[in-house]
């Protein structure tokens, strides 16, 4: 009993040294940028049910997506639209490093029997740099494969992108 008194009242002053430890007490910032660009992208030309759709956007300067330790954080990539329900693959992708500009690759694929067919199949949520003042022809579809229900390549499907910025 006597050690653990002893023991108890050793820790008290380092208990009271800590009570004056934290921040300044002032606004707490989030490095997280608040402005956001939502890229919304639709296919058309499909003439059979497609079980799934890849594109890759190319972001102008001052845009990125949050990523985490595996890749592109949750939520980040939505499925939306003609694809719901739907699967997210794995999204890649690689930041803006000297002249190159940044790119995100994300996959959908459909949950249904039937595919989906020519609209919107996918949401990206992107951030903004502080300063950043991108216009919707800064955001480039640089890359399409669609494939059919028995996963063989589709011809003749195109990609759109609509960029809505706050």
């Amino acid at each position: 009993m006597k050690r653990l008194f002893f023991g108890v009242l050793a820790l008290i002053p380092l208990v009271l040294s800590m009570a004056g430890c934290g921040d300044s007490g002032g606004v707490a910032t989030d490095s997280t940028p608040s402005a956001k660009a939502v890229l919304r992208i639709s296919l058309a030309g499909a003439a059979v049910p497609l079980a799934g759709a890849a594109v890759k956007v190319t972001l102008p300067a001052g845009v990125s997506v949050t990523a985490s330790e595996t890749g592109v954080a949750n939520g980040v990539v939505a499925v939306s639209g003609i694809a719901v329900p739907g699967t997210v693959g794995p999204s890649v992708y690689v930041p803006a490093s000297g002249a190159a500009r940044a790119t995100i690759a994300i996959v959908v694929s459909s949950n249904l029997a039937a595919g989906f067919g020519n609209g919107e199949f996918a949401t990206v949520t992107c951030n903004l740099a502080t300063g950043a003042r991108p216009v919707a022809d800064d955001f480039l579809l640089t890359e399409l494969n669609a494939s059919d229900l028995f996963l063989q390549p589709v011809s003749g499907v195109t990609a759109s992108l609509q960029v809505v910025l706050p």
